[in-house]
């Protein structure tokens, strides 16, 4: 199986889960709502909860495997 690289634009607001509906022209969830936005986040592990906790910087934040955390 081939695996491809896509990239898409996501405006900041929907990044932040700011409005209830977004109206950013050129974003990928133009006129979706918060919800529909976040549920597509998380799969998409842009915007994980780990243990309950939204996860901002996955580099920062995420527990290392096998550190004991």
């Amino acid at each position: 199986m081939r695996i491809r690289c896509y990239s898409v634009d996501i405006c900041d607001a929907c990044v932040n889960l700011e409005p209830s509906e977004c109206h950013t022209p050129g974003c990928i969830f133009f006129l979706c709502t918060m919800d529909e936005v976040s549920a597509f986040l998380n799969r998409a592990m842009i915007r994980p909860i780990i243990n309950g906790k939204q996860i901002e910087n996955l580099q920062e934040d995420a527990p290392v495997v096998g550190s004991g955390n």
